[in-house]
Formats: C-alpha cells, structure tokens, sequence
C-alpha cells in the first residue's frame, strides 16, 4: 500500500541506530527515534516480532574466497553447502561492511559477557541490582536481580535476545550479566552479537 501511495521505488538502510541494540518489533523503532528530531511523522509498518531476532549474515564475494564478514541468520554451514569453504573474518573496526564495529548492538546498561561460576559468584557476593541471562533454571531466584533463562537452541536465543536486552537495558540495572553461549559454529552470530554489545 506505501509503494502504490507513493508511486516509485525506494530502498532504505535498516532501522536500527547504530551503537543500540537492534529492533525486532515495530514499538522498539517508534522508541528509538521517538526524540530524533529528524524522525518526526515517521511511518513504521508493523510486520510483526522478527522472525530471527538477529541481523542478516554478511558475504563478501568480492575476494578470491568467498568471506563472512558478520555471522548472522544465516549460518556458515549452509552457506558452506553451497559455495564449499567460506572463510570468516571477525574485524576490529567499522569496515564497510554493516554492523562491524567493535561495540555495537549495545544496551546503555554495561553488559559482561561470563561463565556461569562467575555469574553465580557476583549474585551471591555483590550488592548490586543486576540484570542476568543464562540457561536453564538453576540459579537462585531474587528480589534484588532481574533473571532470565534463554533456550539452549541458537535460534530460539537468537529470536529472543534483543527483546530481552531491551527489556534489562530500561530497568536501571547496575550491570547486565550473560552466560557464555556454547563455543559451537551454530552460535557464530549469538556469540558474535554479545561480543560486540559487551564492555
């Protein structure tokens, strides 16, 4: 209906703002431009919760070796099962591909990436209000911190991840506390994501 409304083509870059963690519903855009000056009468379309909660897998076929430049949706594996060996590179700083800066898909509440004997370690040690995100259900229920258990599927965590971020970064938390995901080629984009927002 927009496209017939407007009566020509458009592209446009995606709506996350860079250095935040990412939308996966159509409210989180309308909150995150809500004070940008420039966004004012922005129209969102409402398609519904994302389907993979995580950013797209970015290829770079303009080399000799076909390169991931970020892991995403779409895992090595199957892109592998297409094009044979993909190389995978993780860069340090903004190159030009999208999304590859050091720190980004960050919450504003600090976020550190750990074990789970070192989350275990801070809730019963620290006098902090904390944010937590592990897996399974084995950890000491509180009124002090905020816990929340995520699947062990990479992507059912994946769908669920920013929307939990989200939801942790508006708490006024001290620290946001994430177990490690398991070191495993199917949580590349997870373990990538959480890398990239952590401090």
């Amino acid at each position: 209906a927009v496209l017939t409304a407007l009566g020509t083509p458009f592209s446009a870059p995606s709506a996350n703002r860079s250095n935040m963690i990412s939308p996966t519903r159509a409210s989180h855009v309308v909150d995150d431009y809500r004070t940008v000056q420039e966004a004012d009468g922005l129209l969102v379309l409402d398609g519904g919760e994302c389907e993979f909660g995580i950013e797209s897998t970015v290829l770079d076929l303009t080399t000799s070796d076909p390169t991931i430049l970020r892991p995403g949706s779409i895992p090595s594996t199957e892109i592998e099962s297409l094009l044979g060996s993909v190389a995978c590179v993780q860069p340090n700083t903004q190159i030009h591909a999208p999304g590859t800066a050091s720190r980004h898909y960050a919450p504003q509440t600090p976020m550190h990436l750990l074990h789970r004997d070192e989350i275990l370690g801070i809730i019963q040690s620290q006098d902090e209000h904390l944010g937590v995100i592990v897996f399974g259900s084995d950890l000491p229920s509180s009124r002090v911190h905020s816990i929340h258990t995520l699947p062990d599927s990479p992507v059912s965590y994946a769908e669920r991840l920013y929307s939990t971020l989200r939801s942790l970064d508006g708490m006024g938390l001290d620290r946001i506390l994430v177990e490690h995901p398991p070191h495993a080629t199917e949580w590349d984009a997870v373990q990538d994501r959480l890398q990239r927002g952590s401090t």
